[in-house]
């Protein structure tokens, strides 16, 4: 059986959590791979309280609208929540394969995991990753 809180999505949550979202069009940086040059480039900036939070964000050229938040969040709680299942660089490479990238990758995530748990407490970090589950 469903409920409502079952059904919230995470821009039901953000809006009862206070937080809000502006994304900015920029251009990716030089240190971008080959799929982020080509894709659209934005800084999405997070905003609860006096609490301010900025992460990179790229979409594929099929998406001709600026994401939203729930989108952003999405995303970023996928991220966290993969490392949760591997919280080591051993396991993130075993689980996603070895490449010269696979160590910068693993610390960006870990990078932007510890500005969410700036953002938002253990709890309602667990509370967006069931809500992304159950979508």
């Amino acid at each position: 059986m469903s409920t409502a809180t079952e059904q919230k999505t995470l821009n039901d949550y953000a809006q009862e959590l206070g937080v809000t979202m502006k994304a900015v069009k920029v251009s990716a940086p030089e240190t971008a791979d080959e799929w982020q040059k080509k894709a659209q480039a934005y800084r999405l900036d997070f905003t609860r309280g006096d609490n301010r939070e900025s992460f990179r964000y790229y979409q594929g050229q099929a998406f001709t609208d600026a994401p939203d938040i729930n989108r952003g969040l999405e995303c970023l709680v996928s991220d966290y929540r993969c490392l949760e299942s591997c919280p080591t660089l051993e396991d993130f490479g075993d689980e996603f394969g070895w490449d010269k990238t696979t160590n910068k990758t693993f610390k960006a995530l870990q990078k932007n995991a510890s500005k969410l748990e700036e953002l938002f407490t253990k709890s309602e970090l667990s509370e967006m990753v069931r809500i992304v589950e159950e979508a």
